[in-house]
């Protein structure tokens, strides 16, 4: 992008003027020696005389001064189409680390999951404490998207003809808005409607409230100053329990295989007897569910498995709890 100041073009200019001067240095070095007429020594070089160096340096400086670009003045351009087009691709980037920073959230919540299970205050405290974590990197995450909408903003109105100059100055104070309008949210306006973070919730009631449907996410937030009891509503959605059975055996589900096409989960065995092509596409045996797809749509599904495992675990234990009251009683 065009410089935007004079320090940033005396920058530019010391800059250029370090190439040059590595450049020059380099080129008299090379130029230093020339082939020797010896023909048993072909690679044997002698110096330039002195003054035919000083000619060369003297003709190097008269045909540089032709094409110099007299940085100080150098006007600010507008971008170019392609440069345009480029601001696209940088907001692209942007999104690339957004993903980066997703990746480790089913982790998250298969950590607290496994913590809440154990019921002590060191536990509950970690839990609190990867609950931070999870908050920060979706700030990190709403950050980076205040990045990338700049750029494709600033994209946008290139594209529809406007003239783009002082364009490092425009994505700051754009980028810092966007920013700045995200710091003014509150909890539940961040948090609530990020489909990872009530994932990460979720994975925590199942610990601690086994069998038990999570209430709306808004009840587990602190209502702020400016939430909207209207937005609440939409929010209120909620008492979902995590179903860990197979809708084709109807039992507890044995080495999942989940769906790509619509997020349906199947015992491996049942899935693959009732879908014996590979290539065949069926509609989908989970009851409601109007998708089609194909047994190669199914990948196996190791996060999954790890929770039915720990859900079993919860249940073998509460029954050994309740069989021991009843001894007791």
């Amino acid at each position: 992008m065009p410089a935007t100041s004079s320090r940033r073009r005396a920058m530019r200019r010391n800059d250029m003027d370090d190439i040059e001067e590595s450049a020059n240095t380099q080129h008299a070095a090379q130029d230093d020696v020339e082939e020797s007429d010896e023909p048993n020594n072909p690679r044997v070089k002698k110096p330039k005389s002195k003054q035919r160096a000083q000619q060369d340096v003297e003709n190097d400086a008269d045909s540089d001064s032709d094409d110099a670009i007299d940085i100080q003045n150098f006007p600010n351009q507008p971008l170019n189409h392609d440069q345009i087009r480029t601001l696209h691709g940088l907001g692209d980037d942007w999104q690339k680390v957004a993903e980066a920073i997703s990746r480790p959230f089913d982790k998250y919540g298969m950590a607290a999951g496994a913590l809440a299970d154990l019921d002590d205050d060191d536990a509950k405290a970690r839990v609190e404490e990867i609950d931070g974590y999870m908050r920060e990197s979706l700030d990190f995450m709403a950050i980076t998207s205040a990045h990338r909408e700049a750029l494709h903003k600033i994209h946008q109105r290139g594209v529809q003809g406007e003239r783009l100059v002082e364009v490092g100055d425009l994505y700051i104070q754009e980028a810092k808005t966007n920013v700045r309008n995200y710091q003014k949210k509150t909890i539940r306006q961040k948090y609530a409607r990020e489909e990872a973070y009530v994932a990460f919730k979720a994975n925590v009631w199942e610990a601690q409230h086994p069998g038990m449907p999570m209430p709306p996410i808004t009840e587990q937030l602190p209502r702020e100053q400016g939430d909207n009891s209207d937005e609440d509503d939409d929010l209120e959605i909620g008492g979902v329990s995590q179903n860990y059975l197979c809708p084709i055996t109807l039992t507890l589900l044995d080495d999942p295989y989940t769906s790509s096409v619509c997020g349906h989960s199947f015992s491996a065995n049942a899935i693959k007897s009732t879908f014996r092509s590979p290539s065949a596409l069926n509609k989908c045996p989970a009851a409601g569910c109007t998708k089609s797809f194909r047994l190669a749509d199914c990948k196996p599904n190791k996060d999954l498995a790890k929770k039915v495992k720990a859900y079993k675990r919860r249940m073998e234990r509460e029954r050994e709890d309740s069989d021991a009251e009843e001894v007791i009683d």
